[in-house]
């Protein structure tokens, strides 16, 4: 069946802001060819994305080259924009950023630079949450800083992914060494453990779980867009948003996760995707549900229509219309 078809994308233009600069030179791969790069079992229904080049341009700011460039910007309006284009990040692994303010530290320890990584992505809940990172690595002082932790290579390089657990075994990552605790070590260290890290050119993935890590090290399995409701949810966001379209945040749910079962009338969807957005002088929300079949996307497409035909109420006592027509939407 057509792809289209199978889809309802219910879009939003929620500010219509002053021109954003634009977007630095993207590092790494984009959203669909990392999310290509994902197994599918790492799913479980909570999957969160952010491209930090265009939430930087946002907010008129650019990604700083590194991190002396960073501490450089001391006081500066550029440091201002490029804060404010961080506090507003609500998607990607918590993990990552709070070593922003500590990225000397972070270098040390992790063995790349905070300022270098582009894009970022959380997939699946505890323990056997992953993080996938892209942008610009040397690969060699990250093998290095693994070392230094007691880190072995686990293969050769299978399909140019290259896996390194600690003392060589990937089912280590989930001891416990509170002695041990570095918090300037991405991979578990603020927990004490030491989490397995597969690279690849431009990306780091890693995560507790030996199954997963393995799937990862090993390219087992499809991945998350081999699948027809996470690639025509993702399809829809980007049919909606054009060509132009520059996605700064992105959350990827199945209903239990998005804690919305049982919306009324509302059939479920098998698949939101929601994306934070812009194009030219704008900013978007871009919401897509993905069904199973036509006759169900279109009898959501219908009862949306009439929801959203009236005055939709939020609980701070104002409407939706009004909050948009507010922010100049």
């Amino acid at each position: 069946m057509d792809t289209l078809k199978k889809l309802l994308a219910l879009a939003l233009a929620l500010t219509a802001c002053a021109v954003f600069a634009a977007p630095a030179q993207a590092q790494g791969p984009g959203p669909e060819e990392l999310l290509g790069l994902v197994p599918l079992s790492a799913y479980d229904g909570w999957l969160t994305y952010a491209d930090l080049d265009a939430m930087a341009a946002l907010y008129g700011a650019e990604m700083p080259a590194g991190t002396e460039e960073f501490w450089a910007m001391d006081g500066s309006p550029e440091e201002g924009r490029l804060m404010a284009a961080f506090l507003a990040l609500s998607s990607g692994p918590p993990d990552f950023f709070r070593n922003m303010m500590k990225s000397r530290e972070f270098l040390a320890s992790s063995g790349f630079d905070f300022f270098h990584v582009r894009r970022v992505l959380e997939v699946g809940a505890p323990p056997d949450r992953q993080f996938w990172l892209a942008g610009d690595f040397g690969a060699q002082p990250i093998r290095d800083a693994l070392a230094a932790k007691g880190y072995e290579q686990v293969n050769t390089g299978f399909a140019g992914r290259e896996a390194w657990a600690p003392g060589g075994d990937l089912a280590g990552g989930g001891k416990t060494d509170l002695a041990g605790r570095d918090p300037y070590f991405l991979f578990g260290g603020t927990l004490g453990q030491s989490w397995p890290v597969v690279q690849m050119p431009g990306v780091i993935a890693s995560g507790r779980g030996e199954a997963g890590m393995r799937a990862v090290a090993m390219r087992e399995g499809p991945a998350l867009t081999e699948n027809a409701v996470i690639s025509d949810a993702l399809h829809a966001v980007r049919a909606y948003g054009g060509d132009g379209a520059q996605v700064a945040q992105l959350y990827l749910l199945t209903a239990g996760s998005a804690g919305l079962s049982g919306a009324g009338d509302l059939p479920e969807f098998k698949a939101l995707a929601m994306a934070h957005a812009f194009t030219g002088g704008a900013q978007w929300t871009l919401l897509a549900l993905s069904y199973p079949d036509a006759a169900t996307a279109e009898e959501a497409a219908r009862i949306l229509r009439e929801r959203l035909a009236g005055e939709v109420a939020l609980p701070s006592g104002t409407t939706l219309q009004a909050l948009v027509a507010a922010r100049g939407g």
